[in-house]
């Protein structure tokens, strides 16, 4: 992956189209590290879950077809700090403002607050994330 951060911006059009192709290949390979990361979110040790949710995180909207499951998580779990990093993990999928039409799906029967923002997103008051 280094190597095709560096050649991506080589004067030989060749080497740039190898790096392009190595990017390429990593966005493929980047859903499947996803998808099993999705299947950690439900694993019986607490910091598994907890880096799990903290990796789709920084994979962003890539992530979302864990979002269901990010959202029990946020819902279900019983450790706070599990369930901080389910709520970070949703925001980072859903940054842009497309989480607007999910949380009504996702969250609808959940008995969080939420407080809007100017913009009218919507901010999880997750006070039993902290407790």
């Amino acid at each position: 992956m280094s190597e095709c951060r560096r050649d991506h911006v080589s004067r030989d059009v060749e080497t740039r189209r190898r790096a392009v192709a190595g990017f390429f290949d990593f966005s493929e390979e980047v859903m499947k590290v996803a998808t099993s990361l999705q299947a950690a979110l439900v694993d019986r040790d607490d910091e598994i879950r907890i880096k799990a949710a903290q990796a789709l995180a920084r994979i962003g909207p890539t992530a979302r077809p864990a979002a269901n499951t990010l959202a029990d998580m946020l819902r279900q779990d019983t450790n706070p700090e599990a369930r901080m990093a389910a709520a970070g993990a949703l925001t980072s999928i859903f940054a842009g403002g497309s989480f607007a039409d999910y949380e009504k799906k996702a969250f609808e029967n959940s008995s969080m607050p939420c407080d809007r923002t100017p913009t009218g997103a919507c901010v999880w008051l997750c006070v039993t994330c902290l407790a």
